[in-house]
């Protein structure tokens, strides 16, 4: 026997020749019934057996006569308090003993069996990563106490697919269900869902499933949050702008990006890459500036940091360790160092810090701030150096930065105006100068990691402060998930 071919129609006879699908006998007194449209009223029959695909039905002899073998009927079906209207397929008609025929109808799905493949959805479907597909439960509309137990496979702004043993059997196109879908480590939802289509499909294990397509009929912005935050860890090929696109909002990437140092060729090509798209964005260069000329002298001395979500190049920043006999990028553009700077010795610069424009609004630059307040204090040295836009600078300010009074045009960046910021990080990390709700965002985290291994030269004023400051992070955590709300 020939395996089944995916995209091709087959009637519900089929399927059971493939020994794929065996449709549930129904019992008498079990709440099941269906009603097919003749003329213009519809009469209803006895459910004899019932699938995801189709529906055997019990037709009296002198009725038969009015079905005609593949001609399409309205269609009524319930299934305990879930009602459906569809179309059916008459596939089969086989006599009985007892004056009666046995029906054969195959569901008719607009979305699957008449659109084109590429127009079954037109929504932007978003794939799971195979091994963290959400689990998902729903309770079974026809049998008391019974679940029935599913994976979710790919969302869309406006659904989600599923994936279930073709054991079950109480799943029919139309009916409405509320579904909990749980998403480890980020949390579960319970939506309402309308079944659109049913399949059955061969996955890479040689396993047959069914698959269930369907459109949420109620979903709140909570469960769409929760969504989004677990797509954009366990999602395929997504990236933050498309997910706010489609209306799943991400309020943390940090969760679900890696950090390390630019050591290769490509490393570097990934950094000049998106250097250039984070100014070129920005309006400090221009689009057809050659990629070398994003690169100077100082990045072959500089650790450079490279964030990355899953392959993807979304944020980097250069540390420049400079010495006392060495010149730095802020005399480059300043002259000399500053006589009331710190000695440069104890100094780290912070330069070329660009985030992803697609990856913007959540708490990517505040993270990757906080890997660079760990190098800076393994280092032993205190102060960092850092040149920002006016606009960025607002931003420094409030993580504890403080003006020096110098600024200057950057002939490489299109002569865009840069302020010269200077901070004492550990000082920073203890909530010297900076405010409570700043502290908690930005600082608590790492400085708690620092005092840990007692990286932090920490007095008992600053403890006293630090805890008085840690009262404050409930607020803080609802002031900073607002902010972002209101950015995005």
């Amino acid at each position: 026997m020939k395996p089944l071919q995916k995209d091709k129609i087959y009637s519900l006879k089929e399927y059971k020749k493939q020994n794929l699908i065996k449709p549930q006998e129904v019992r008498d007194g079990e709440h099941i019934s269906s009603q097919i449209k003749f003329e213009n009223s519809f009469l209803e029959f006895r459910v004899w057996r019932i699938s995801p695909l189709g529906v055997d039905v019990l037709v009296d002899k002198q009725l038969v006569k009015k079905i005609q073998k593949l001609n399409v009927y309205e269609m009524k079906i319930s299934l305990g308090l879930e009602n459906a209207s569809l179309k059916g397929l008459v596939t089969s008609m086989e006599p009985r003993n007892n004056n009666q025929y046995l029906v054969c109808l195959r569901y008719l799905q607009s979305k699957v069996d008449e659109l084109d493949k590429e127009e079954k959805r037109k929504d932007k479907r978003i794939r799971f990563l195979d091994q963290f597909q959400p689990s998902a439960i729903f309770s079974n509309p026809c049998r008391f106490n019974d679940f029935i137990y599913m994976k979710a496979i790919d969302v869309s702004a406006n659904g989600m697919q599923f994936r279930t043993s073709l054991r079950n059997k109480y799943i029919v196109p139309g009916i409405k269900f509320s579904v909990t879908v749980n998403f480890p480590s980020t949390g579960e939802i319970n939506v309402s869902c309308k079944v659109i289509s049913t399949r059955v499909e061969k996955t890479l294990n040689g396993q047959y499933y069914l698959f269930i397509g369907t459109k949420f009929e109620r979903i709140d912005n909570q469960s769409r949050s929760i969504i989004g935050q677990y797509l954009i860890q366990f999602g395929e090929n997504v990236d933050l702008k498309l997910l706010i696109q489609e209306g799943f909002k991400v309020e943390e990437v940090s969760k679900s990006i890696t950090y390390t140092y630019a050591k290769s060729e490509d490393d570097m090509y990934d950094v000049l890459k998106l250097r250039k798209k984070c100014y070129v964005s920005a309006g400090k260069a221009s689009e057809d500036k050659e990629l070398e000329k994003f690169s100077d002298k100082f990045d072959s001395r500089s650790r450079i940091f490279l964030v990355k979500h899953h392959a993807k190049a979304i944020g980097t920043v250069r540390l420049i360790f400079n010495s006392n006999e060495t010149d730095s990028e802020q005399e480059k553009h300043l002259g000399e160092w500053p006589a009331d700077f710190p000695n440069k010795n104890d100094v780290v610069e912070i330069t070329r810090a660009c985030t992803d424009p697609n990856y913007r609004g959540n708490d990517l630059l505040l993270d990757l701030f906080k890997q660079i307040a760990l190098v800076v204090t393994q280092s032993k040295r205190e102060w960092a150096v850092i040149c920002a836009t006016p606009k960025m600078a607002s931003l420094y300010r409030k993580m504890g930065f403080k003006d020096t009074g110098y600024k200057y045009l950057h002939p490489e960046l299109n002569n865009t105006e840069h302020l010269v910021l200077m901070g004492n990080v550990p000082r920073a990390m203890a909530g010297v100068n900076i405010s409570p709700f700043y502290w908690n965002v930005v600082w608590k985290d790492v400085s708690q990691h620092m005092n840990n291994y007692n990286s932090l030269n920490i007095s008992t004023q600053d403890r006293i402060r630090m805890n008085l400051y840690r009262k404050f992070s409930p607020i803080s955590n609802i002031a900073r998930k607002l902010y972002l709300r209101k950015k995005k």
